[in-house]
């Protein structure tokens, strides 16, 4: 139980918030990772501290959430600052009666470990902005909701606006609190840290892909390519696709305007499909490779005065994470496939 909640019940019916509430002995509240802390850098030191102050001076007056008896023990749901905080009052120690305490509780039942994230997520996005959930330990609470199966059920075909109406939107309700495009974010992240039981992709951000570029072409460490349609080096120009509309338009533009400069220069595309499988619309990795490699094929074959191809070769990036459709998990972050383009005249 939060500070919210718990001024919530009292002002309601304060009466029936007094019934729930019963002291325990703190050497039988444990911690577990099914009912432990859903923040994922723990605790911060400096509010523990706080509240240590606040209940010594005070008493406490918030219960902590606690889940029915077994085996002697109560685990602790809600309350882990509470909990570090009067440990400190007291220098509890397990192996030490003398240090023991009580702490005042509230009992709440959890059908399955999905309803219990659910209610610590919520929980914490009441508290005050400075201990609420962060966005990573929202992501990472998604990922465990989802994979728990209690909630959704297999989850091999959910699609990423699955996941933010059905997890960030009905059971976080972080529509209230977050922008519509924060959650598209979430929802990508989330979709990235899901092992599905058939395959999972990577997509890849920009500076990823300047990595991997800079990489394959021993680019030296002075040579810093921006977010640009095309970088040059040494007489080659390098362009970055994650959709086919790009290679037909900005990497399009980008060649023809190096090529009128310099017939004589290279081009490469360095390509990902950034709509893969899982995403609201399915791509297949496969087909994207075949479709982009048509479309270099066709804009070399435009009738140019150049009289020289537009793109010299296209370059792919690993993208299969789990599955056998192209290429293998350790290929991920390495060029893949490389095609060197020839128009007909050249070919023939």
């Amino acid at each position: 139980m939060n500070k919210e909640e718990y001024y919530k019940e009292l002002a309601k019916n304060p009466k029936a918030l007094k019934a729930r509430i019963f002291e325990v002995c703190r050497s039988i509240i444990v911690f577990d990772e099914q009912s432990g802390q859903v923040r994922s850098d723990g605790l911060d030191p400096d509010h523990v501290q706080d509240l240590a102050v606040k209940i010594e001076k005070n008493g406490q007056t918030i219960p902590i959430t606690v889940e029915p008896e077994f085996h002697g023990k109560r685990a602790r749901t809600d309350g882990s600052g509470r909990t570090a905080a009067m440990d400190k009052i007291y220098d509890f120690d397990p192996n030490k009666p003398e240090t023991y305490y009580k702490m005042k509780c509230v009992e709440q039942v959890f059908l399955n470990n999905a309803d219990r994230i659910i209610y610590q997520v919520n929980a914490n996005q009441e508290e005050e902005p400075q201990k609420s959930n962060t966005v990573r330990d929202l992501i990472n609470a998604a990922v465990r909701l989802i994979k728990n199966e209690s909630y959704l059920g297999p989850h091999h075909d959910l699609t990423e606006e699955d996941i933010k109406q059905r997890v960030l939107i009905d059971a976080f309700n972080l529509d209230k609190t977050h922008a519509d495009s924060k959650l598209d974010n979430m929802a990508s992240k989330i979709m990235n840290g899901l092992i599905t039981g058939a395959k999972k992709y990577k997509n890849y951000r920009i500076d990823g892909v300047k990595k991997i570029v800079s990489k394959e072409h021993k680019l030296p460490d002075t040579y810093v390519p921006a977010n640009k349609a095309q970088e040059s080096h040494n007489n080659t120009i390098f362009c970055f696709a994650k959709s086919i509309g790009q290679i037909k338009t900005d990497n399009f533009r980008a060649a023809i305007e190096a090529k009128e400069k310099n017939p004589k220069c290279k081009v490469i595309i360095t390509a990902w499909n950034s709509n893969t499988t899982g995403a609201k619309s399915a791509t297949p990795i496969k087909t994207f490779r075949e479709d982009a490699k048509s479309a270099c094929e066709k804009k070399n074959g435009y009738n140019n005065v150049l009289k020289v191809p537009i793109f010299d070769e296209i370059h792919f990036l690993g993208q299969v994470l789990i599955g056998t459709e192209e290429e293998p998990a350790e290929s991920v972050n390495n060029i893949v496939k490389k095609v060197v383009l020839l128009t007909e005249e050249q070919g023939g």
